[in-house]
């Protein structure tokens, strides 16, 4: 069944979860719906658009589905760090990117971004997190992500805030400057985990026990989310804006023994982050998009 939310045109998050892979967007007035998954690919790089000033429409500000080896570097600019709540980043953070040929299907392409708590019987946060993006020239984000869940909990206590909380994903924004959000030379724990600095926009609570055993899945098993909200939820900080994509697991692995082979894990690929601009509504901004890559010959 398709959930439709209605919103308003006064900046509130709004989340669309469409049905067989399609989300759409309409207002109450709109004769004809605006079909935001077929607009979105069409879009611009931000980077290619030559005057922010006199840009209308939309543009594309993170395109990444992590063809490389790691999630820093290989030409990727859009990461600050993949870290655990505890501080450890990358490998030691128990989150890789892997081949197709390793963990099944994958989204797109033929890698994807694997997470798991490591083998110590406790749960984590992990956060994969955005570089500072100037917003300045838009009013809309919409963020899109692609992800597998397999086996995950509806509550896991994590080790060290002692926080109770489902296993799987949230889509966090820090509307604070880069030192407050943990940003620093080598991330901050304790500011990485502050429930002040971070606020959730969007959590997945419908996706436990689906009996989804990792090398085995189809790629109908993937899930596709799209989430949209007003850059004026980043207050003052529109030009250095942060956000993050946490997931929250236990340990991955059968007894917590890494030779029993994988229990439950979470695969993340394909992640889109769009640019909308228009100061009225979010419909008014997809429609002057969907002009605007029209006029680009997309």
């Amino acid at each position: 069944m398709c959930i439709e939310m209605r919103w308003t045109l006064i900046f509130v998050l709004v989340l669309l979860v469409g049905c067989s892979g399609e989300e759409k967007l309409q207002s109450e007035s709109a004769e004809n719906e605006i079909d935001l998954f077929s607009l979105l690919p069409s879009l611009p790089t931000c980077k290619g658009v030559k005057s922010m000033e006199k840009f209308v429409g939309g543009c594309s500000l993170i395109n990444d589905s992590f063809e490389r080896n790691q999630i820093k570097g290989g030409g990727s600019t859009h990461w600050y760090a993949a870290v655990r709540d505890d501080g450890e980043e990358g490998i030691e953070a128990s989150v890789t990117i892997e081949d197709s040929a390793d963990v099944g299907v994958v989204a797109d392409g033929r890698k994807a971004v694997l997470f798991m708590s490591p083998d110590d019987q406790l749960a984590h946060d992990t956060y994969l997190i955005s570089e500072p993006m100037n917003l300045n020239a838009f009013h809309h984000l919409v963020f899109v992500a692609s992800y597998l869940p397999v086996n995950l909990e509806s509550k896991v206590t994590l080790a060290i805030s002692k926080r109770d909380t489902p296993e799987g994903l949230r889509i966090e924004i820090c509307p604070h400057d880069p030192t407050t959000c943990g940003l620093g030379t080598t991330p901050v724990p304790v500011a990485l985990q502050s429930t002040t600095a971070w606020e959730t926009i969007w959590e997945e609570k419908t996706e436990f026990g689906t009996g989804i055993e990792l090398g085995q899945h189809v790629a109908r098993d993937w899930v596709t989310r799209e989430v949209q909200i007003p850059v004026s939820r980043f207050e003052t900080y529109k030009s250095a804006a942060i956000f993050r994509l946490s997931v929250s697991m236990d340990s991955g692995y059968i007894g917590d023994d890494p030779s029993a082979g994988i229990e439950d894990a979470f695969l993340l690929d394909n992640i889109r982050v769009f640019g909308l601009k228009s100061v009225n509504s979010l419909e008014e901004a997809a429609g002057a998009a969907t002009r605007y890559a029209g006029s680009q010959g997309n």
